[in-house]
């Protein structure tokens, strides 16, 4: 009997410490595990060149759901969002709210999808930020989980950056193509 109480006491103090705190973000893999997409203009991507990212969240219960808005620059535009089986109201860029048909075991650090999105450069060079926004009903991004509460959640932004390759061309190099 001692030995079970022990094992509860230390469960009760570890369990809040591997605990995860709920997330609510842009994704660039399936996964949830890159929010950054570098990319070379014209080489990687350009103008009319379509790409996906993800609405992940993460939260240390069963999640049925999450509330949320996305805002990005005018450089990229939202061709098309997917979502999983269940309901949708709204729209990603005016506030939309995701329920789940079945919701997901999110422990253990488990990636719970709400949306593909699939979104196509109109320019390209510039350093552009989706934002991950409270629906207009809320004060932070929302999840909820299967039973209906609601957990607030840390959002996460996703950055899109050019790369440029570095020249293999030395200073000295340089400066002798002009004397």
């Amino acid at each position: 009997m001692k030995k079970l109480l022990l094992l509860v006491g230390i469960m009760l103090i570890a369990l809040p410490v591997v605990a995860q705190e709920a997330t609510l973000g842009v994704y660039f893999d399936a996964d949830g595990t890159s929010n950054t997409f570098a990319y070379q203009p014209y080489v990687d991507a350009g103008v009319g060149k379509a790409f996906d990212a993800y609405v992940i969240g993460y939260a240390e219960a069963l999640v049925g759901g999450a509330a949320y808005t996305l805002a990005f620059p005018g450089d990229i535009i939202l061709l098309n969002a997917e979502y999983p089986v269940g309901t949708q109201f709204g729209t990603p860029t005016g506030g939309i709210e995701v329920g789940l048909t079945n919701p997901v075991v999110g422990y253990y650090a488990q990636p719970t999808l709400f949306s593909t999105l699939h979104f196509m450069f109109l320019t390209v060079g510039n350093i552009l930020e989706i934002e991950m926004l409270p629906h207009w009903r809320y004060d932070t991004v929302m999840l909820a989980e299967g039973g209906g509460p609601l957990i607030p959640a840390t959002n996460v932004n996703a950055m899109i950056t050019p790369t440029v390759d570095g020249e293999t061309e030395s200073w000295g190099q340089v400066k002798s193509l002009f004397q």
